[in-house]
């Protein structure tokens, strides 16, 4: 059930080095799965098998699912024609405890624009293009819902803060207004209630 075309790019050039091969290897099985039957499949077995592929949320894994969104090689990539359904599957893992992953590997700062002096985001101004532009409002409301970002991580705040300011041409104005309450909202909402669910999870153990 291997593609040797996919196995290869997968183990050479989408994982980083900190993979771990087991992991890696069950979902370049799952990947070559999806690709050798997407276009035989009904819609709704297609969409599981998706989630098979993104439902990796390790770190690692989180990186190299980004990369597989940017690429358009369709011979190893996603399908041009299912980067919405990609999109989404790999927003979900916002519902699963990899929010602060994902949107750490999202907003990765990448050069400076030397006309602008705006900070360069490449993974996500590469997956916003192939995703298209009537998608990008509901894919940042939907990784976004989930982030908790602490009021002491002043990094990840200056991060968040620099990369909405240097993306606020490409992201709608409603939805970037949305993205940033949401942000802070729920910053706000775990310093309030943060203790109480931290000693409801510990009584349950």
């Amino acid at each position: 059930m291997y593609d040797n075309v996919i196995q290869k790019n997968e183990q050479t050039s989408i994982y980083p080095p900190d993979w771990n091969i087991r992991e890696a290897e069950r979902r370049t099985f799952l990947f070559s799965i999806y690709h050798c039957t997407s276009q035989l499949i009904p819609p709704e077995v297609k969409t599981q098998s998706l989630r098979c592929v993104f439902r990796f949320n390790s770190p690692a894994m989180i990186n190299s699912s980004l990369l597989l969104l940017q690429e358009e090689n369709e011979d190893y990539g996603i399908k041009k024609q299912e980067m919405t359904l990609a999109a989404y599957q790999l927003g979900s893992l916002s519902s699963v405890g990899g929010a602060l992953k994902l949107w750490k590997f999202l907003i990765q700062e990448t050069g400076v624009d030397t006309e602008t002096g705006k900070k360069q985001y490449a993974i996500f101004d590469s997956i916003r293009k192939r995703i298209g532009g009537l998608l990008v409002s509901d894919f940042m409301e939907y990784i976004t819902q989930n982030i908790v970002i602490m009021k002491d991580d002043s990094d990840l705040l200056k991060h968040t803060d620099d990369f909405f300011e240097a993306e606020s041409g490409n992201i709608p104005s409603f939805s970037l207004k949305k993205c940033r309450n949401v942000v802070k909202n729920n910053s706000e909402l775990w310093e309030q209630q943060g203790a109480s669910v931290k000693e409801w999870l510990e009584s349950l153990e």
